[in-house]
């Protein structure tokens, strides 16, 4: 480091010259440069101004690592021993260079290895400290089971090879539709065999996408060339029991069918666009879509606290994005409210189970809107109104009031936290006084996967996370070895991390009186409600899930102390640790 830097950072008050000092005489030693010296002996807050003020002193870039994308194809070229020995994380092939993070890019000799690794120029930028280690288990996530894109389907005659073994081009309108209807059932059985929610279908100008979304992520799965386009959504439409020709509106329908013995319902949205038309089908699996609030594995206080609020009138807001569950869990909602005997009306984008004691209604998928539809609900004077998906300011000010009223009113609202959630519907003119008299409670969810049974062990975790996140010792972590049952990725199922939001009357009148929506959200921690890392955190600390998924997955602040949320009962209650017995881990829980 240039001496006019370490200047600047005793002139700017980010570190004292005593640190600097002592940094410096630590790396004639251990052969680490001063400014990775310098972090391990530094709070995160110190971390952060030193990074701040060196990226503006060199002027090189300085990102958030928070909002990268990791690249796989880079990600495979580095191994993550690599990237903790050298505080390096790939972030993006530009160009004929590589753009690399890294904790201290004025290394110039890692820099030099990081052009062997990656056999082309780097240009490094910063990264902040405290945020490498969560970024080691992000971008190296183990056991995910992507699947691989097959760019040989851009061709016909690799597409024919691929769903039949057909060897020539089809020379009549009959032969290409056969070819189309084969490769439709095998982007089904794909899907299928891969436990995805979601299969979608995305016209570009020179080709199609088709993704599958897996455990709430998105994985490219094949491409197709614009041409064909036409020929595979005609014969999604015939499963559907549609047309084979698009009207030119969105559409929905749908088909059952078995695979492997079991039965699964394929729920198609049809919706046109300047490229052609797009296909979401949303993989009902019956055993899912039926669980019941008992079933949804919530920490423990969450499911008591839910039935209480469910019990009288008030809003109800669930947040989460596609594929995280939040259809499921207000299903689970309704179950029980349909054996209460009050009157209870779901109104339903895509009705995908019945459910006794409910009332259930399908939006259409043109001509009435949400609002007249919800209108028209109102008049009867129902006890209970659940929508699935509301994005709209009039139908969403319709429920509010209704809410303030002597109705239960249950909203599913895309977001990704309370939060934002909450502002999100300040930023629509929602009146604040019926929000904030009617708010009973908000929940928010992420899907993330569990350790495979099978194959499950104790796993030891790198001193540096354990470090980082304050864990003391007597905890025991869990991961999966790979095996058959699992695919070799380690996990099997997934489980429901979530934040519930219980609304006190200061919290009511905090909301009238102006707060906002990052205010609201940390009176709820004030009133002890646990972040979906915290709650993430428990199930790794129960055997739930890893360590290494929930640092990988789940958002967390930018410093963690373990120990601190420990002492304040956010991580659930320890109790000493005792000797386990024989192939058995010790219990860290009371019951």
């Amino acid at each position: 480091m240039q001496k006019e830097a370490i200047t600047a950072l005793i002139d700017a008050k980010a570190v004292s010259s005593g640190a600097i000092d002592e940094a410096s005489l630590k790396s004639r030693f251990n052969h680490k440069s001063l400014l990775v010296n310098l972090f391990e002996e530094c709070d995160p807050e110190t971390q952060k101004a030193v990074t701040e003020t060196l990226a503006a002193f060199y002027k090189i870039p300085l990102l958030n690592l928070e909002k990268i994308v990791p690249s796989p194809a880079l990600v495979k070229m580095c191994k993550p021993e690599q990237a903790r020995q050298w505080h390096f994380l790939p972030i993006v092939e530009s160009g004929s260079e590589v753009v690399v993070g890294m904790i201290d890019p004025t290394d110039l000799n890692n820099v030099d290895m990081l052009r062997h690794i990656f056999r082309k120029p780097v240009k490094p930028v910063f990264i902040y400290a405290h945020d490498f280690e969560r970024g080691l288990y992000r971008f190296f996530r183990k056991g995910a089971a992507k699947p691989v894109e097959n760019s040989d389907l851009l061709d016909t005659t690799r597409m024919q090879q691929v769903v039949g073994g057909l060897a020539a081009e089809p020379t009549d309108q009959q032969s290409h539709a056969a070819i189309a209807g084969k490769f439709v059932r095998h982007i089904i059985s794909r899907a299928l065999a891969y436990g995805a929610s979601d299969l979608l279908i995305e016209p570009m100008q020179h080709e199609s996408l088709i993704s599958l979304r897996i455990e709430g992520g998105t994985y490219r799965l094949f491409r197709i060339a614009a041409s064909h386009h036409e020929s595979v959504v005609s014969e999604f439409r015939k499963l559907a029991k549609l047309d084979d020709v698009s009207t030119g509106s969105s559409q929905r329908g749908g088909t059952s069918l078995r695979f492997n013995d079991r039965a699964f319902r394929l729920m198609m949205h049809f919706q046109p666009s300047p490229t052609g038309e797009r296909v979401s089908i949303r993989i009902i699996d019956p055993r899912l879509s039926a669980l019941t609030l008992e079933q949804l594995e919530l920490p423990d206080g969450m499911e008591t606290a839910i039935r209480t609020a469910l019990s009288g009138p008030g809003l109800i807001l669930v947040a989460g994005a596609s594929g995280t569950g939040k259809s499921t869990t207000i299903g689970a909602f309704l179950r029980l409210l349909g054996t209460s005997g009050r009157r209870v009306v779901s109104l339903e984008d895509l009705v995908v189970d019945r459910i006794p004691g409910i009332k259930q209604a399908q939006f259409p998928a043109t001509g009435m809107a949400k609002s007249a539809a919800l209108a028209s609900v109102l008049k009867y004077s129902p006890d209970v109104i659940a929508i699935d998906e509301v994005a709209d300011a009039e139908t969403i000010a319709m429920a509010v009031e209704a809410a303030a009223g002597n109705c239960l009113v249950i909203l599913g609202i895309q977001a990704d936290g309370i939060s934002e959630m909450i502002a999100r519907l300040l930023r629509m003119g929602i009146d604040r006084a019926q929000l904030a008299e009617s708010l009973r409670f908000a929940y928010t969810q992420l899907v993330i996967r569990k350790v495979c049974p099978d194959c499950k062990s104790t796993t030891l975790i790198h001193p540096k996370t354990l470090q980082q996140l304050h864990i003391p010792s007597g905890f025991t972590f869990y991961s999966g070895k790979g095996c058959p049952s699992c695919k070799e990725t380690g996990y099997r199922g997934t489980a429901t991390i979530g934040e519930l939001l219980l609304v006190t009357p200061e919290m009511s009148e905090k909301l009238a009186s102006g707060a906002a929506g990052t205010e609201f959200y940390t009176d709820g921690r004030y009133a002890g409600m646990l972040t979906m890392f915290e709650s993430g955190l428990n199930k790794a600390i129960d055997g739930t899930t890893s360590l290494e998924e929930v640092l990988g997955t789940l958002p967390s602040p930018q410093a963690f102390d373990f120990r601190a949320q420990l002492q304040y009962g956010l991580i659930g209650h320890l109790r000493k640790p005792s000797a386990p017995e024989a192939g058995e881990s010790a219990s860290l829980f009371e019951k």
